[in-house]
């Protein structure tokens, strides 16, 4: 019998039992104190189980021989949330019983799921977001024009999976569409767990067991929270409806592989959204004649716990130096959600860039203007000079990766400059005429290809790509996912109300 959580390369993966015991203190988390503070037997019941559970030898029984005490704190918690919750509860719930209804659940505004609920709901599908309350920041985003007009609702919810699942648990949907960000895939099984006649379909971001081997995880962050993530990504692979990712469809395989199981999977990158779309009106390089590249989205930070090793993107740096040198502008647009703390020494490695005239660092806009933004720039920057002898990630990362900001530059109407060695992208740049694909070795001709570049012929190709890649057109590969899972909830309501 395979087992159900450990990596097959890795005999001392933790027992079933430690897994266990580990999710049942992630159920019973309150980093805010938001559950305690519902009620005073609430905050007994939690403490009392949370006391049980710390104990490294208290292994699964214990949720047996406690049950009653779940149970009751359990009861306690749907009632609040169906409280708290009645009117969102019962929107969702009233739209389930008329047409197909997604609710998306995230720990974070996510600017891939805003693109696939903008094209669902395109499609007549009803869209929800659940979101988990970190702080201002998150409020702040999700009131936006573009969320708002996105979802047919959203609700956010404390950070507490408790929480998360007396209230997911009162819903109907045709589906729930979680994503699994990284460090937070223990939300998976919490959603699948209250998914009742839903089907639960899980979207990866960044694949954890893609990203490095466990033993290198290990050096930099607590091998107990790294164990936790791969189970979780496991448990996902094997218990889930279906799963979806933004990497090349080979990644699927070796995740079967990996967690010794076959799933249901969808490769869905975060496809261009023609409602995002805006080549602008102009470039700066035109009225000064200096070619410009941007760099959107976030930047590797040296703080600690983030070794360089372990991120390509920490080659940043030298790539920018060395445009900058050969008389390229170069920005830095980072996402608005992120902190931009640029006078603080992290961030020195890009501020000392600041020498150049001709370099930029800027907090970000939001998704609606980020279009416009970029499109004042000549080309988008998907590189960075990393040491392949010093890298410790899989290959198959680099092979199959391709990230978000790659089409957010597509958008902007912007050729991108990839790294050969990011095999897919590079592949999709050459076969498309939408970029460079340019190897680490290159870098020092890097700036000449540029001037050399036929920009105005990928421009066009860029225009043809959108319309044949776009996100409105992938979204019918999603629907007919959806409908291939064993949930009849979608294919009921689709059958009766959507062409």
């Amino acid at each position: 019998m395979t087992h159900p959580y450990a990596d097959p390369l890795a005999p001392d993966f933790p027992t079933d039992a430690e897994i266990e015991r580990r999710y049942a203190l992630h159920l019973l988390d309150d980093p805010n104190g938001s559950l305690s503070m519902v009620s005073p037997e609430i905050a007994a019941l939690r403490g009392r189980l949370e006391a049980l559970y710390q104990d490294p030898h208290s292994g699964a029984e214990a949720r047996t021989v406690e049950r009653p005490i779940w149970r009751r704190l359990y009861r306690l918690v749907y009632g609040y949330c169906g409280r708290r919750g009645r009117a969102f509860i019962n929107t969702v719930n009233r739209q389930a019983q008329e047409r197909p209804t997604v609710v998306f659940v995230a720990p974070w505004p996510n600017y891939k799921f805003l693109r696939e609920a903008q094209a669902l709901r395109a499609r007549g599908v009803a869209c929800y977001l659940i979101a988990l309350r970190h702080d201002h920041v998150i409020t702040e985003i999700l009131e936006r024009q573009e969320f708002r007009h996105a979802f047919d609702g959203i609700h956010e919810v404390r950070r507490n999976a408790l929480i998360l699942l007396g209230l997911l648990r009162q819903l109907r949907p045709a589906v729930f569409h979680v994503h699994g960000e990284p460090w937070t895939q223990a939300m998976v099984r919490t959603v699948n767990d209250a998914k009742r006649g839903a089907a639960c379909v899980v979207e990866l971001e960044d694949i954890f067991t893609v990203y490095a081997e466990r033993g290198v995880m290990h050096r930099v962050w607590s091998p107990d929270k790294v164990d936790f993530a791969y189970a979780m990504e496991g448990y996902a692979c094997r218990h889930c409806d279906g799963v979806v990712y933004p990497f090349a469809a080979g990644v699927q395989t070796e995740l079967e592989e990996r967690h010794g199981t076959r799933f249901a999977g969808l490769d869905l990158p975060c496809y261009p959204s023609l409602s995002f779309t805006d080549f602008g009106s102009g470039k700066e390089s035109a009225a000064d004649g200096r070619l410009r590249v941007v760099w959107a989205g976030n930047v590797w930070l040296p703080t600690p716990g983030f070794p360089e090793e372990l991120f390509p993107s920490a080659g940043l740096p030298r790539v920018l130096r060395k445009l900058l040198d050969a008389g390229i502008g170069c920005e830095i647009v980072i996402d608005p959600g992120r902190a931009t703390a640029f006078e603080t020494p992290p961030w020195s490695i890009y501020t000392e860039l600041r020498q150049y005239g001709h370099f930029r660092l800027e907090a970000g806009v939001a998704p609606a203007q980020l279009s416009r933004r970029l499109s004042t720039a000549d080309f988008g920057l998907q590189m960075a000079a990393y040491d392949p002898a010093r890298l410790l990630v899989r290959p198959s990362k680099l092979r199959f990766q391709i990230s978000t900001k790659f089409f957010a530059y597509l958008e902007a109407g912007l050729p991108v400059i990839v790294n050969a060695e990011f095999a897919f992208m590079a592949d999709l740049v050459e076969r498309h005429g939408i970029g460079l694909a340019v190897g680490i070795s290159e870098l020092d001709s890097l700036a000449n290809r540029l001037r050399r570049f036929d920009r105005a012929a990928a421009v066009e190709n860029i225009r043809r790509f959108n319309r044949d890649q776009s996100m409105e057109r992938a979204i019918g590969r999603l629907m007919a996912f959806y409908g291939s899972l064993p949930s009849g909830r979608w294919r009921r309501m689709a059958g009766a109300t959507m062409t």
